[in-house]
């Protein structure tokens, strides 16, 4: 329900998931735009809970996660999110890289009728330059052989990505009030990018 300009995209650990909304489907939305509006979740903590998975994702990646949520016994204060760790990320170029992500969100319910959520994102994505293969006869070219570094050293990919927000909600009779602000920064080397 509330508004932002994403320069950088928000990580797993914090991102409970992601509803686009285009075309007809955006009329009901608080902030109709032509082009359609992309409304991302936040995780919130609804218990105590901890949860390791680790394992292998598309091209023969490895990553793994330590996600979890913790509650107040009040259920007042709440916390969620965690750490993604892709140490070895291919990409479907053959690329080879890493990845790491930490994101928390932090909520306290002040009363029945007020809020404050909060959210902090750190992501930070390494990995050889973007890179194509196009044939020069009708021919299959040769299998190309992996890991072997295609791309120039100087097209490397190396980028930082921070999110930071804060939502507060409060309801008065029939008005409902709500407040926010956020920060979104892409940290990447314009010389590599």
């Amino acid at each position: 329900g509330a508004y932002f300009v994403r320069a950088a995209p928000l990580v797993n650990p914090v991102t409970a998931g992601v509803t686009t909304r285009v075309g007809f489907n955006a009329l009901s939305a608080e902030f109709p735009a032509p082009s359609g509006i992309v409304d991302h979740r936040l995780r919130r903590a609804t218990t105590n809970r901890l949860e390791v998975e680790a394992g292998m994702v598309e091209f023969g990646g490895a990553y793994a996660n330590l996600l979890g949520q913790a509650m107040s016994r009040d259920g007042r204060f709440g916390v969620a999110g965690g750490i993604v760790l892709q140490p070895y990320r291919h990409l479907a170029s053959g690329a080879r890289g890493k990845q790491y992500d930490v994101g928390f969100v932090p909520e306290m319910k002040i009363s029945d009728a007020t809020s404050i959520v909060g959210m902090v994102s750190y992501g930070t994505s390494k990995y050889w330059g973007e890179f194509l293969h196009t044939p020069s006869t009708n021919m299959l070219p040769p299998k190309l052989k992996f890991p072997s570094r295609y791309a120039a050293s100087w097209s490397d990919w190396d980028v930082g990505n921070f999110n930071t927000g804060l939502v507060a909600k409060t309801r008065t009779g029939r008005w409902r009030v709500q407040a926010s602000a956020f920060q979104s920064r892409n940290q990447a080397d314009p010389s590599r990018y």
